[in-house]
């Protein structure tokens, strides 16, 4: 399945887990970059403020040709308990009806609430959303993402998943900082 992995990454936490994610899987790889202030401590800030209030941010226009896709894959982080702004730019920006979707944000606590609010999005886009899973953007886990312990998977459906490169090797590193859909805390 053609696979574009669309990410926006502000101190690029997600930026490692999503190139990790297109290297493992064979996707295509493409930042996202907002239109706006490029002092970064202006852009965090309203992207803080526009996370509050649920409002989207304009994106940068994109090389790639979205609609030659099959499945998209929107990437970010979790700003004030929701998505950054950024992709929800991206997602009312781009057509993605009847393509298969699918979220991966990277958060510090629990981005169960962002979740749902991304799966919202992106089937009001008319898109069929896969699934939306969350990491948490700690060293750990950015480490067993590098050095392949934990490993990003795909399945026929389109689902994402994540899971240990050995049986039982990082079970726990998971179980504390992987959240997926359905998942009980």
């Amino acid at each position: 399945m053609k696979t574009l992995i669309v990410c926006y990454s502000f101190s690029g936490n997600t930026k490692k887990a999503a190139s990790r994610l297109a290297d493992q899987i064979g996707a295509d790889f493409v930042q996202l970059r907002t239109v706006g202030s490029s002092v970064r401590i202006f852009s965090l800030i309203g992207g803080m403020i526009r996370a509050c209030f649920r409002r989207a941010q304009e994106v940068m226009p994109l090389e790639e040709d979205v609609a030659s896709y099959q499945r998209i894959v929107v990437a970010g982080p979790v700003w004030a308990g929701r998505p950054a702004p950024a992709l929800q730019g991206f997602i009312q920006q781009y057509a993605l009806e009847g393509k298969i979707t699918c979220g991966l944000l990277t958060c510090d606590n629990d981005g169960r609430g962002a979740m749902s609010f991304l799966r919202k999005e992106l089937e009001a886009a008319q898109s069929s959303c896969a699934n939306v899973i969350a990491i948490r953007a700690e060293p750990a886990m950015l480490r067993a993402l590098h050095s392949g312990k934990v490993q990003f998977s795909s399945q026929k459906d389109g689902k994402l998943s994540l899971q240990a490169a050995k049986e039982g090797a990082e079970d726990a590193l998971l179980r504390d900082m992987c959240m997926q859909e359905g998942q009980e805390k």
